[in-house]
């Protein structure tokens, strides 16, 4: 195993210019700083592959590793749109509660009161979310992109993706328990 690992370090060194040129060609310019990423994955599936001697020698190493971190790059890509796609549709569900609010400017005073109780049980609700669901959330609220919510918290895109999820499904349950219609 130690072999193993020994002559991978070296198929490392020999390999990564060709690996990050891949994913320089194949990665959107705007995931640039998910390289390392995509280098790690590369490195890991040739890894698991050849522990596994599942690497054929049809080609040679560097392109195979090539092949490899190309579609890492391509993968990462889908899945960053999949990610927007849903973030677009959380941007618009967003956008109608904002709406909301606005429209509840309108209202005569009755239907004011109504609605304002709705959102203070609403704000109540946000404030029993633990700490890291919370502190996405409300940036989120306030109009900040997810990216910058990641860079401001200092954590993973995918990580605000999921807090603002779970967040929002724990208000929607939260809510529905307690008979209110969001």
């Amino acid at each position: 195993m130690k072999e193993l690992d020994n002559q991978f370090n070296l198929l490392v060194k020999k390999t990564k210019s060709s690996v990050l040129s891949a994913i320089s060609k194949n990665l959107k310019p705007d995931y640039a700083h998910m390289i390392d990423d995509v280098v790690q994955e590369t490195y890991i599936r040739a890894y698991n592959s050849l522990k596994k001697n599942q690497f054929r020698y049809e080609a040679s190493l560097n392109t195979w590793l090539y092949t490899i971190a190309r579609n890492e790059s391509r993968r990462l890509n889908i899945k960053i749109n999949k990610l927007r796609s849903i973030e677009k549709k959380l941007d618009d569900s967003l956008l109608n509660e904002r709406q909301l609010i606005d429209t509840t400017r309108e209202l005569n005073s009755e239907n004011k009161n109504q609605i304002q109780g709705k959102l203070e049980i609403i704000n109540i609700i946000i404030g029993k979310l633990p700490q890291k669901y919370k502190s996405v959330l409300e940036l989120d609220i306030l109009g900040f992109k997810d990216w910058q919510i990641a860079e401001k918290l200092k954590i993973n895109l995918g990580t605000v993706k999921s807090r603002n999820s779970r967040a929002r499904e724990k208000i929607r349950q939260w809510a529905h328990q307690m008979k209110l219609s969001t």
